[in-house]
């Protein structure tokens, strides 16, 4: 044995601080930095620390599939609350962005590219809803909330259910 000033890269070896020791593996809770060489508990700026290999790595693994969290800079499977999962760039982001995948689905905490069955595309809030509101109705055939019903074919806005009808509901008159 001998002293250096740091771990080999050839074979990958890393600096445990508190037996200063070179260690092929980093003790649990810490992560090895390929930049440094050294078991860290947190990843530097830029990295993200994979729970999996227990380094710190540039891009999260995808088996599992895992998302870039720049909160806590992690790799999760879960992003943390009030974050969507955007699996089309591998991250957890606040909203879903306008252009791609742009709607948040709240049930499944995701962006997706389009609403699901059942749901309609509100897109003030760029989210999927079950039903319309704000003056918007459910049209079907593009599964998104808007603000006038389509006249080709003509539809009208029922404000009993917030969605746009061929008759109007018994009772109601179309204008």
């Amino acid at each position: 044995m001998r002293c250096v000033l740091v771990c080999p890269t050839y074979p990958s070896y890393f600096a445990n601080l508190t037996t200063q020791r070179c260690v092929k593996y980093c003790p649990n809770g810490t992560y090895a930095d390929n930049v440094t060489r050294i078991c860290v508990t947190t990843c530097p700026a830029g990295s993200y620390a994979d729970n999996s290999t227990w380094r710190c790595v540039s891009y999260c693994p995808n088996n599992p599939r895992t998302l870039r969290d720049s909160v806590n800079w992690k790799c999760v499977e879960v992003c943390p609350n009030g974050y969507f999962a955007n699996y089309f760039n591998l991250e957890c982001i606040a909203s879903c962005p306008a252009s791609g995948k742009g709607f948040a689905r709240n049930d499944t905490k995701e962006c997706v590219k389009t609403c699901p069955n059942n749901t309609f595309a509100f897109l003030p809030t760029r989210t999927c809803v079950l039903s319309c509101y704000n003056n918007t109705f459910a049209e079907f055939n593009s599964r998104s909330c808007v603000n006038n019903c389509p006249r080709n074919p003509a539809l009208f806005a029922s404000i009993q259910n917030m969605s746009c009808v061929a008759n109007c509901p018994q009772g109601m008159f179309a204008f």
